[in-house]
């Protein structure tokens, strides 16, 4: 419902308005993200994740030193709930990327939301260690994951982003909405 709504809240503005539709996406993503996260279940701890970080975003006290100290303290919910919200996408997606054991996208991720290189790689190695449980990557899994960081341009990791943080429902929500109009 949530999504629907935006969706058709979307498509009005642009009707009706001249507007950045970048701008205007960004904006009702974030409105409607934080209207669900405010509704969701208060006692998942996911839920708590998003609430704290989405805070801490807000108040300019989110940052990848955080992010990274969640990790080590393996606070993996709140770690993935952080990389969401400065990627600005839901926490499914920012799970999945988290998940990926390749780690492709979460090296785009990084190099998108302004990641250092020292501190992908310390992430990385983390990323791993929770993902895995402690399981050693070889050096060369590690080399090749950070020269994809090196050689992805920010501009390109931005592009990628762009299509990560389009929520599958509300893309579903959009492409309804321009059938029946």
């Amino acid at each position: 419902m949530y999504w629907w709504v935006s969706a058709a809240l979307r498509q009005k503005i642009l009707a009706d308005f001249s507007v950045d539709p970048v701008v205007l996406e960004k904006a009702v993503k974030r409105a409607t993200s934080t209207a669900m996260i405010d509704k969701g279940d208060g006692q998942s701890a996911y839920v708590r994740a998003q609430r704290l970080v989405h805070r801490m975003h807000e108040n300019g006290e989110l940052s990848v030193q955080f992010l990274l100290s969640s990790l080590r303290q393996q606070r993996v919910a709140v770690f993935v709930a952080g990389m969401a919200e400065l990627g600005s996408v839901d926490f499914r997606t920012a799970w999945r990327i988290f998940t990926d054991k390749g780690g492709e996208s979460f090296a785009i991720l990084a190099k998108a939301v302004g990641i250092e290189r020292s501190q992908f790689t310390n992430i990385y190695l983390l990323v791993v260690q929770a993902r895995e449980g402690g399981a050693v990557k070889s050096p060369g899994v590690l080399k090749n994951i950070v020269t994809l960081f090196d050689n992805t341009s920010v501009e390109n990791a931005k592009g990628a982003l762009q299509v990560w943080q389009r929520d599958h429902a509300y893309q579903e929500a959009i492409e309804e909405l321009e059938k029946v109009g």
